[in-house]
């Protein structure tokens, strides 16, 4: 399955709230669709949490995490009550979600989808949230059908080929061709970062 290339669209570094957000701002004005990712920068978490932790699955104070979530949730227009999240473990495994799963993991840990690295969603007003740390992110958007799928993208998952898996479920629960899409990959660590 193959996919066009094409330019990027105006990914930027929006600032906002003391918050620092990549998201692309084209995307938004001509499909209404989000894609953000954060950085650890304008929450309240402190000590080796420091400071917008989102994951309520690393030893934070939970009202730490559920006030940095509604910070950004501020910011995207989508609070975490409408969030669904994964309990990530490195793999292939994608989720379809949609409104009967709105909110899974939002608030909580125990809520999240299990076992799961991959969502797709096309339901308007729900946030498919992945916490990445230093993998791959990768967000592929349909803007023909307003399908979005998103993937946590470990050494693992790379080898496993999750972002092939990724499209390729996107295209079917979307019913759309690969080249009505396009991919967006977020903040990752470098090759010279790793031990």
């Amino acid at each position: 399955m193959k996919a066009m290339f094409r330019e990027p669209m105006a990914i930027e570094n929006v600032s906002s709230n003391g918050l620092h957000i990549v998201r692309d701002l084209e995307l938004e004005a001509r499909y209404g669709i989000v894609v953000a990712f954060t950085n650890g920068f304008g929450g309240v978490s402190s000590g080796p949490f420091e400071s917008l932790n989102l994951s309520f699955n690393v030893g934070d104070r939970q009202e730490n995490v559920l006030s940095n979530r509604k910070r950004v949730g501020g910011e995207i227009g989508i609070p975490p009550s409408s969030w669904i999240t994964a309990k990530q473990v490195h793999g292939t495994n994608i989720v379809l979600v949609g409104e009967r799963e709105k909110g899974r993991g939002g608030l909580d840990y125990s809520s999240a989808i299990p076992d799961c690295d991959g969502l797709i969603c096309s339901t308007k007003g729900i946030a498919c949230v992945m916490l990445i740390a230093d993998c791959l992110p990768v967000a592929i958007i349909s803007p023909k059908n307003h399908v979005v799928a998103i993937s946590h993208c470990g050494w693992r998952g790379i080898l496993g080929g999750m972002p092939e898996l990724l499209l390729e479920n996107l295209c079917k629960a979307g019913n759309v061709e690969p080249y009505d899409c396009f991919a967006i990959i977020g903040p990752h660590i470098c090759n010279s970062c790793f031990e």
